[in-house]
């Protein structure tokens, strides 16, 4: 195994279900209520000061180009997701990919990242501002959320990498989440 940053290190140590896993009473990224999730990523995981911020995402695919608001950590050290349906959030810690998430509906209809599971391989991606740049899109993987592999997700490769996530599948509601994770996968152009 390559050797990781500390903060990505923890990152997948504690990252038993990643971002958009659910927990009953809680919302996730993909979820009817844009409240907090949590998802199990450590406080020392969080973006170091002087992380540069990403300001917006381009899909000229999907005609998407989104601002770009940042993602925080719960009390308990996980990955919040972003408040509005509309919004896409950013984490990235040193050595680790660019890590964008969004919603997929709300109770009022699709969101920001409905139509993500329609990009394709070769598709170009865009992040504009400081740490941005042109990205092409290297593959699109559907996970189980307990199968969400976390150390390829978060950590695996690092800077230079992008990965986009959202919710897809089946909508479990008693749990109020979807039970899968849709996941795109780019690489720096």
């Amino acid at each position: 195994m390559p050797e990781r940053s500390a903060p990505a290190a923890r990152l997948v140590a504690g990252a038993a279900s990643l971002v958009l896993a659910a927990g009953a009473g809680t919302a996730v990224v993909g979820v009817a209520d844009p409240a907090p999730t949590t998802t199990s990523v450590p406080p020392a995981a969080a973006p170091a000061a002087g992380t540069p911020a990403p300001e917006a995402l381009v899909v000229p695919a999907l005609g998407l180009d989104e601002p770009l608001v940042p993602l925080g950590l719960a009390a308990d050290g996980a990955l919040a997701a972003p408040a509005g349906y509309d919004d896409v959030g950013w984490w990235s810690a040193a050595g680790s990919p660019l890590v964008l998430a969004g919603h997929v509906d709300s109770r009022d209809g699709p969101a920001v990242f409905a139509r993500l599971a329609d990009v394709a391989v070769g598709d170009e991606v865009q992040v504009r501002g400081p740490g941005g740049g042109r990205y092409v899109v290297t593959g699109v993987q559907r996970y189980a959320k307990d199968a969400l592999p976390t150390f390829e997700v978060f950590a695996a490769d690092g800077p230079g990498e992008l990965r986009l996530i959202t919710c897809t599948g089946d909508f479990d509601r008693g749990a109020r989440s979807y039970e899968d994770n849709l996941v795109v996968y780019a690489q720096r152009a």
